[in-house]
């Protein structure tokens, strides 16, 4: 077991702070001083970790982009075959990703207003790649056991980054539709029908 030190559990504490922060008042109206203020610190003290709230921002997104990866790789590890994996992987990925943009709804209206928040500033770039890259490489492992089980069709090994990138795109795709139109979606049912109907899509086109 990982032992943390003084600092790093201060530092855990800011982030969870700023991770409530964002979530009830957004990027723009939190500031530095609120989220030193909600773990009774001084300013000067988040300074010491953070130069700035769009760096607080970023480790937060770090935090719970690890939280969604390793989440969705424990839920597909209780399944054997690969149909099954594929099943849990597009309901648990979609359950997750729908609650980050619960997370982040406040900051809905400042998106549509198109003011400026850092999510695809350059530091927030590499984060996001490297998401990608670890939810991509969950999704091929995933793919291949399926041709090597003869679940789905070979085909796919010859594209599997394509095929990868589909999956994954498809399901954004959706969370991102959802957080636009949420008042339109708002039955559950709705909801469930556009991920089942994904579902479906898939099944059938990468089965062999």
């Amino acid at each position: 077991m990982c032992v943390l030190t003084k600092e790093e559990i201060i530092k855990e504490e800011f982030l969870t702070a700023a991770q409530k922060l964002f979530q009830q008042y957004g990027f723009q109206k939190t500031t530095m001083e609120d989220i030193a203020s909600a773990i009774g610190k001084g300013k000067s003290t988040l300074y010491y970790y953070y130069k700035s709230k769009s760096e607080v921002f970023q480790d937060v997104i770090i935090r719970e982009a690890d939280e969604v990866v390793n989440s969705v790789f424990e839920a597909t590890q209780k399944a054997s075959s690969a149909v099954e994996k594929l099943q849990i992987y597009l309901q648990f990925s979609f359950d997750t990703l729908k609650s980050k943009v619960n997370l982040y709804g406040v900051m809905k209206d400042e998106l549509l207003k198109g003011e400026d928040i850092p999510f695809y500033r350059p530091p927030m770039i590499e984060p996001l790649k490297q998401f990608t890259k670890r939810e991509n490489q969950i999704v091929k492992d995933i793919l291949l056991l399926g041709v090597e089980n003869k679940e789905f069709t070979a085909e796919i090994k010859e594209n599997i980054d394509l095929v990868s990138c589909v999956v994954i795109a498809s399901i954004r795709g959706i969370a991102i539709d959802l957080f636009f139109n949420e008042r339109e979606d708002a039955n559950l049912s709705r909801k469930e029908d556009k991920v089942n109907v994904l579902l479906n899509l898939l099944q059938r086109g990468l089965k062999a």
